[in-house]
């Protein structure tokens, strides 16, 4: 069998459809179909998109007329059988393209070819000749794999017509008979039906189905509320419509059940942090874990974030009980440090009206700034033994802070009088408002130390 023979062989060219031939490919249209893992299917508008372990599909309410409404979900991937989705998306798109543009296409690919051999005969070197022909053939064959192995037989048979003369030139030319290039295109995959546009009541169906698979509560509600418009609107639709009623009406009442379920154990678990108790905290969890079982099926995402604030707060009690254990045990040195510096508090606020005087520069007489200086050395040695637990550290260095500031202001404003010199004054009152600021944080901080700890 010679390239002329090839040429001119009746199979060369498109082969024509035969009654016997499948019929011809029904366009879907942009509708693709949802399947879920328990076998039932939901109609798409457009193709569906994974993100994460979600899939983002929009959901088609109606016949495809004008007053089709179309409804963004999101459904969890475990609902969905993935596999079996996009194996359809894959025969969808298919028959879409066998439908449209699938038969122009290959009486282009095939006329290619077919002027590709006839410069056959016009190639006088014999390799050249070989790579030209397996070069033809190899595009033929590439074609039906790149556009969903349209007409994939009939690209078999004119794949096939190759071979003979490929072989032939390949001895002409000194090479091997046999080339693991030489494989024809394969069948045509066996694929899903592609299913017809639902009709409005098959889609208000699906919609109920959508809702009960949904675990994102507006999507839920939107859906419903988009089918039962749907369905009023239909007097053949009665049943559904009141079916979609029953629905609402159910969701209301889980919405509710949620929300006092969410309010309950909050409280109780807010109660339990306040006094520490761990055990409570667990239990109340385990309970509001169990109680959701019940009052929330299907409503995940509640029930995680309620598990998640009842986790927290389960933390919380035990950071809020570790304090409370660290208090009773440092009680009896709290207090006793605060017995220890109450005479020095009562001296160190003995100086407070010589502070005041410097922070509005208004004296003091320089025997009084000497004497109020002297006073706070004397005080500052005091501090110095004190015996300071460790969780009243900061503290007592905060009131040590603020003695030497205060003796710093009575130093410069000893210097200002003596010398007349403001700025040193505005020194010594920026040092004696610092002082008395520190001595009241200090207070507050000891104050709030001797007490049990608060809630955080």
């Amino acid at each position: 069998m010679g390239v002329m023979t090839l040429i001119s062989h009746p199979a060369a060219q498109a082969p024509a459809r035969s009654p016997s031939d499948p019929p011809a490919a029904i366009d879907p249209g942009p509708i693709f179909h949802v399947f879920l893992t328990d076998g039932r299917t939901l109609a798409s508008y457009g193709e569906t998109a994974m993100l994460g372990d979600r899939v983002i599909f929009t959901l088609v309410i109606g016949d495809g007329g004008l007053k089709t409404e179309y409804q963004l979900m999101s459904l969890p991937a475990s609902s969905v059988d993935v596999d079996r989705t996009t194996r359809y998306r894959d025969a969808a798109r298919a028959s879409r393209y066998a439908a449209t543009r699938g038969e122009a296409d290959y009486a282009a690919i095939t006329s290619e070819v077919s002027r590709s051999l006839e410069q056959l005969t016009k190639i006088e070197d014999r390799k050249a000749r070989l790579a030209a022909a397996e070069e033809a053939r190899h595009r033929l064959v590439t074609w039906s794999q790149e556009n969903y192995r349209y007409r994939a037989k009939d690209i078999q048979v004119l794949a096939g017509l190759f071979d003979d003369v490929i072989t032939e030139l390949r001895v002409a030319a000194g090479q091997p008979q046999i080339s693991m290039d030489l494989v024809a295109g394969t069948p045509e995959e066996v694929r899903d039906p592609v299913r017809r546009q639902p009709t409005l009541r098959e889609s208000i169906e699906q919609a109920l189905v959508a809702a009960s698979v949904a675990d994102v509560v507006s999507d839920r509600y939107a859906v419903l509320r988009t089918a039962a418009a749907m369905a009023a609107s239909d007097p053949n639709a009665g049943d559904l419509a009141a079916e979609l009623s029953r629905r609402f009406d159910d969701q209301q009442a889980q919405d509710r059940a949620v929300a006092g379920l969410r309010t309950d154990t909050l409280a109780r678990a807010q109660a339990a942090l306040g006094r520490g108790d761990i055990t409570e905290a667990d239990a109340i969890r385990a309970d509001a874990a169990a109680r959701a079982v019940t009052l929330a099926p299907g409503r995940d995402q509640d029930v995680q974030s309620l598990m998640s604030e009842l986790d927290e707060m389960v933390e919380r009690t035990r950071v809020h009980r570790a304090a409370l254990d660290r208090y009773a045990i440092m009680r009896p040195r709290l207090l006793a440090y605060e017995r220890e510096l109450r005479p020095l508090l009562s001296a160190l606020d003995a100086a407070a009206p010589v502070l005041k005087a410097i922070v509005g520069m208004r004296g003091p007489e320089f025997a009084k700034l000497e004497r109020t200086a002297s006073s706070l050395g004397r005080l500052d040695l005091r501090f110095a033994v004190v015996s300071t637990p460790e969780d009243l550290v900061d503290v007592h260095a905060t009131f040590v802070s603020a003695l030497h500031l205060a003796r710093e202001a009575c130093r410069r404003r000893a210097l200002a009088l003596a010398a007349n010199d403001r700025t040193l004054g505005l020194e010594a009152s920026a040092s004696a408002s610092g002082a008395m600021m520190l001595v009241d944080q200090a207070r507050q901080n000891l104050v709030r130390r001797l007490y049990p700890p608060k809630v955080r």
